[in-house]
């Protein structure tokens, strides 16, 4: 049996049980025998071995390493010959097993990127806009190589992920792992994009998003530096490096204009500026939501772009004060 696998599962997962229980809710209701699922238990208090047990999928306990030794140790303890890494805080739909099972039999399969489905599992307007910000990521990305691996829900050949090396344990919280290991994977190999495969995934609330992405920009900021990661001309280009930091500009600029009516001025164009650099954007949600939803999305992309900039800054600080 333990050759019979097409498919290994792998989850790394720490606390939220009831997210866990969602997604192996989802993966239960393929029921099917070729798939063998792995959940990597990240030093959860308390354990989630009881949630696991419900649905007789295996389990591993390890002490708190963080999500990438947690996917490594999956790794080891598969038995497929592909794997599929998924974050416990996703949600399959109906055909994404089905349509990963016929991924992977085609000749030229190494590895494929699977991105999130534009409706959030979480309710609320910035669940909603972090979603379809997502989404929008990769809406106009064709089909084929893209050069950034979606780390939360990917599928690899074994040998394929044991000649890269694996996931970079050094990362022990969710930062920005997938962009240090899309790097050394395009050494090698191409990361793919299918069309029309998706999870679903719990997007958080504002507070949490904001220092999620504070500490993700800090952290880009500092491997860009060392040589880590790259522009991509996807994702993270020259041009939209400058364009985060218009509304850090304007908030200064606002402040500035307190005592010198000249930074009124500069306020306004900066604000214009920043509705053309992402105006794009903004039609595609407008697009997909109501009047009313997408000028709270605005604002939500407001805040966003100034705790990346705020990050990307600290990022540039902490580089300069270990160096010095």
């Amino acid at each position: 049996m333990r050759n019979s696998y097409s498919l290994s599962m792998i989850i790394p997962a720490y606390g939220s049980p009831e997210e866990l229980k969602s997604l192996l809710n989802s993966i239960k209701a393929h029921g099917s025998p070729a798939i063998e699922v792995w959940v990597i238990d990240d030093g959860s208090d308390p354990p989630l071995e009881e949630v696991v047990k419900q649905f007789n999928f295996n389990y591993h306990y390890q002490e708190n390493r963080g999500p990438c030794a947690a996917r490594n140790q999956g790794a080891k303890l598969a038995n497929a010959k592909t794997f599929f890494f998924l974050d416990s805080d996703t949600e399959l739909l109906p055909d994404t097993l089905p349509k990963a099972l016929e991924l992977i039999k085609k000749p030229d399969f190494n590895i494929v990127s699977i991105i999130y489905h534009p409706e959030s599992l979480s309710k609320g307007f910035v669940p909603e806009y972090k979603c379809l910000f997502d989404f929008y990521s990769y809406f106009n990305c064709p089909e084929g190589p893209v050069p950034e691996l979606a780390g939360q829900s990917c599928l690899f050949r074994k040998d394929v992920f044991l000649d890269i090396g694996g996931w970079d344990e050094n990362f022990n919280r969710p930062d920005m792992e997938h962009e240090e290991f899309s790097n050394r994977i395009k050494k090698k190999y191409t990361i793919n994009l299918f069309h029309g495969i998706y999870v679903k995934h719990h997007f958080p609330k504002m507070k949490k998003l904001l220092v999620s992405l504070f500490h993700r920009s800090m952290s880009w900021t500092r491997l860009k530096i060392n040589g880590k990661v790259k522009f991509d001309g996807f994702h993270r280009t020259r041009s939209t490096a400058m364009a985060i930091f218009l509304p850090f500009l304007s908030i200064l600029s606002l402040i500035g204009s307190i005592f010198n009516p000249l930074f009124t001025a500069i306020f306004l164009i900066l604000i214009f500026l920043f509705f053309l650099a992402n105006l794009t954007f903004f039609k595609f949600l407008f697009n997909r939501t109501s009047l009313f939803s997408g000028i709270i999305f605005i604002g939500i992309h407001f805040l966003v772009q100034f705790s990346v900039s705020l990050g990307a800054l600290f990022g540039l600080l902490t580089f300069w004060k270990a160096k010095w």
